[in-house]
């Protein structure tokens, strides 16, 4: 999952994974919390500072989450 609240950064990054990869996009880390517990991807890259929720309250959340 790649979690950026640029799009330009994201769509960036999401060609450099999706050759080998299935990818899940979020604008946002409140977006991405919702993506990660219905999808539980193995890796989560995410910005730090993006609006609804940053990226550190994102990995916070995630990691007191027993699904993900």
């Amino acid at each position: 999952m790649i979690v950026e609240d640029n799009i330009e950064v994201r769509s960036f990054v999401k060609q450099i994974f999706e050759v080998n990869h299935n990818i899940l996009e979020a604008e946002n880390g409140k977006i991405a919390l919702k993506l990660a517990i219905k999808h539980v991807p193995d890796l989560i890259v995410s910005d730090v500072i993006m609006p609804e929720m940053v990226g550190t309250e994102l990995c916070s959340q995630i990691k007191e989450n027993i699904k993900t």
